[in-house]
Order: structure tokens, then C-alpha cells, then sequence
């Protein structure tokens, strides 16, 4: 059985694998988030510029995971912690704007942005029990 143990152990054992488990998280998510704020906008909600706001980010955060996962060949723990670090502060803002607009989102539009912090604060964990646990010099 899966579970977060087992996947820390194994991105432990290979620290580049969490760089592109990373990338894939964050080009859905921009993906998803661009494809609402242009064709689903009336069921979710939200004023467009925040959704696109919150879909360029995840761009930025899969080519910086795609470059680290090509281009870093040891020494994986700053790079690690710096995504982690990205993706709390993606989470934390994603929930700030929600918060703010709260009235302009649907239910489903809610639901959605509940769900990604949810996914994103998991890999967040991951990630930072992985850099506090990996050897510096992988």
C-alpha cells in the first residue's frame, strides 16, 4: 500500500523523481486553471484575472521543476526546499484570494480551490520531509 512513508522513502532514495512529480502537479493545475477561467468561468466563478493570476504561477513553478530536474546533478536539498517554500506560498495566496472573492465563487468553484490547496499541501509535506531527510550531497 501507498502511503506518504513509503513515498518519502522513495523520493528520499531519489530526490530528482519529486522534480518531476512537481512539474506534471503544476502543469495540470495551470492547465485546469486556464481552461476554467476561459470555458467554465460562469460554473466556477471568480473574476478571470484572478484565475489567470493563479494559472501563471503554476507555469513558473513547473518550468523552474523541469530546469532543476534536467540541470541539478546532486545537491538536491535548496532546490527542494525552495519549491516546497513556492508551493506554501502558492497555497497560502490561492487561499487569501478565494477569501477575498469568496462571494464571487461557486460552490464549485470553491470546492475546486479547496481541493488543489489540499493536493498541493500534501506534496508541500512531501517535499519538505524529503529536503530535511535527503543527504545534502545526492
Amino acid at each position: 500500500m501507498i502511503n506518504e512513508h513509503s513515498m518519502i522513502s522513495y523520493f528520499i532514495s531519489k530526490p530528482k523523481a519529486i522534480f518531476i512529480v512537481d512539474s506534471i502537479g503544476a502543469f495540470i493545475s495551470s492547465f485546469c486553471l486556464f481552461i476554467i477561467s476561459r470555458f467554465y468561468n460562469n460554473y466556477f466563478g471568480g473574476d478571470s484575472s484572478t484565475l489567470i493570476l493563479l494559472a501563471i504561477l503554476p507555469n513558473i513553478f513547473c518550468i523552474y521543476s523541469v530546469c532543476c530536474y534536467l540541470f541539478i546533478k546532486h545537491r538536491y536539498k535548496p532546490f527542494i526546499l525552495i519549491i516546497a517554500v513556492a508551493n506554501l506560498l502558492y497555497c497560502l495566496l490561492t487561499f487569501l484570494l478565494i477569501s477575498y472573492f469568496f462571494t464571487t465563487f461557486t460552490i464549485l468553484g470553491r470546492s475546486y480551490f479547496i481541493l488543489e490547496i489540499m493536493v498541493i499541501a500534501f506534496l508541500v509535506y512531501i517535499e519538505l520531509n524529503v529536503a530535511l531527510k535527503c543527504q545534502n550531497e545526492s
